[in-house]
């Protein structure tokens, strides 16, 4: 497969605007010069046409339509024109060793100088065609500005498109973006990025900080933005105030389902003693459409309810929600909440999946309400006293938040264990407390504020699922702890930048 026929300038930029004032003598600024170009086409050139437009039909000129190559009276009226070329001759193409042909094409300084001086740019559109079976096709447009209204004002800055969500999730978020914009010229000064709510007229302008050269990109961090909203931006520089339009759209700001804990119902679930009615934080007794679960279901084997509704203290409403770890036929269980359901009771050990999905949005922190209190008597699980830290004797509470790519399977037996790791590949985000004491004064819910670190996956990858999960024992998954732990939780909140 052989490529399209090339049309180069040589010693200029095709590409770009040739630019003069007609008639000013050689060497003299805005003096036009000869500017020749070079067209190459495999197997041979069948045609290379000049095609000049209304703009040369204006001013009854040769180039308005001529064949350089099958039409043998055009030369001499060309060349009184100024416009010579020489070819076709073939070389050996290195790259490939096939023929190629090649022509040269002169425009001489008296063609230039013979055009009118207009306010608009000439284009003369070359075309070649070369000898392939398929009859490749390549066009370039020669452009000349005779006048300084015709002249093309290059814009010292270019607008790069808005960052997509899949390859940058975190550029764009609910109240900053962080936006790309290249320097395209070397005298490009005072350079930044504006920007206005879409349907609104007036612009908000933040300048990009350092200096770069030609080429270079720079970034602009807006904040203060709104979420859910769609913004309008461009590149700016002083003195240029084209507008290349790009837009964005921050993200949302998500409200965490029964988050204060008001709803609550029961559901069937079997056990090893038969069905027993579970507690669940959920207005209906579907653990699968519950955003919040909670280890209720293998407590219940023992007739025990671990996690709670309470009016002893919260924040709003009426009711917090109380966990208690206690001990059944000599065996802690942690009492806990979490975001996600349970999925069933492997013998004596249960098995949770963690995470709801979301709206995919990057929260900066979680804050909630607590106070804990600790048990006395910690009782470690034998066999377990490698995988317990409880040095003071007195049992630990833990609460800690994850955003994943996918929910996340917990399993407590010993002999398929897994439990939460905040190296795992799906965790994008993560945070965590402990208390090893006592959180909150007697009777009260303290503020507490747990920020999520991201890590170099967010970078790449979108979170999908959020996760939160607290427990009065924080060693609850290997059964340690103290019983009558009791920690109480309410309104739990996603923070985001302001």
């Amino acid at each position: 497969i052989y490529g399209r026929p090339t049309i180069q300038g040589v010693e200029f930029n095709i590409d770009e605007q040739v630019v003069g004032i007609p008639g000013t003598p050689e060497g003299e600024r805005n003096a036009f010069t000869d500017k020749i170009v070079y067209v190459r086409g495999y197997e041979g050139l069948t045609r290379l046409q000049l095609r000049g437009g209304q703009n040369f039909e204006s001013i009854n000129h040769n180039v308005t339509e001529a064949n350089l190559i099958n039409d043998p009276t055009i030369k001499e009226k060309l060349e009184a024109d100024g416009i010579t070329w020489d070819g076709p001759t073939f070389i050996q193409d290195a790259a490939t060793g096939k023929q190629m042909a090649e022509m040269r094409i002169t425009f001489r300084k008296r063609f230039f100088d013979n055009l009118p001086q207009k306010d608009t740019e000439y284009r003369l559109d070359i075309i070649a065609v070369d000898n392939q079976a398929d009859y490749k096709n390549q066009t370039k447009v020669l452009r000349i500005a005779t006048s300084e209204a015709a002249v093309e004002i290059k814009a010292p800055v270019e607008t790069a498109p808005a960052p997509d969500p899949e390859n940058e999730p975190m550029a764009v978020l609910s109240r900053s973006a962080t936006l790309k914009a290249f320097v395209k010229t070397d005298d490009a000064s005072a350079y930044g990025i504006k920007y206005r709510r879409q349907g609104e007229s007036a612009w908000t302008s933040v300048a990009a900080s350092g200096t770069r050269a030609a080429g270079d990109a720079y970034t602009v961090t807006l904040t203060g933005l709104e979420p859910n909203t769609t913004y309008e931006y461009t590149a700016y520089s002083e003195g240029y105030d084209k507008e290349d339009i790009q837009t964005f759209t921050t993200e949302g700001e998500f409200d965490i389902p029964n988050a204060s804990f008001e709803s609550w119902s029961t559901y069937s679930a079997q056990t090893l003693f038969g069905k027993k009615n579970v507690t669940l934080p959920w207005s209906e007794g579907d653990k699968l459409a519950s955003f919040w679960g909670s280890g209720n279901e293998g407590s219940a084997t023992a007739n025990m309810t671990l996690t709670d509704k309470s009016s002893d203290m919260f924040h709003s409403g009426v009711y917090s929600v109380r966990l208690e770890s206690k001990t059944a036929v000599g065996i802690l269980a942690a009492g806990n909440v979490f975001i996600g359901h349970y999925v069933e009771t492997d013998g004596t050990n249960g098995v949770l999946s963690l995470g709801r999905g979301y709206d995919m949005s990057h929260p900066a922190s979680v804050r909630f309400y607590a106070n804990y209190r600790p048990g006395n008597n910690v009782s470690i699980k034998k066999g377990e006293e490698g995988n317990v830290n409880l040095p003071d004797g007195i049992d630990n509470a833990q609460v800690y938040v994850a955003l994943t790519t996918e929910p996340v399977e917990i399993r407590t037996n010993a002999s398929n264990r897994k439990l939460f790791s905040q190296e795992d590949p799906v965790v994008l985000a993560y945070g965590q407390v402990t208390w090893n004491g006592n959180f909150g004064s007697d009777g009260t819910l303290e503020r507490v504020d747990i920020p999520f670190e991201y890590n170099e996956r967010a970078k790449t990858q979108r979170p999908k699922y959020l996760i939160i999960v607290a427990s009065a024992s924080k060693f609850g998954d290997y059964f340690s702890g103290s019983p009558g732990s009791v920690m109480y939780l309410d309104d739990f909140e996603l923070i985001y930048d302001k």
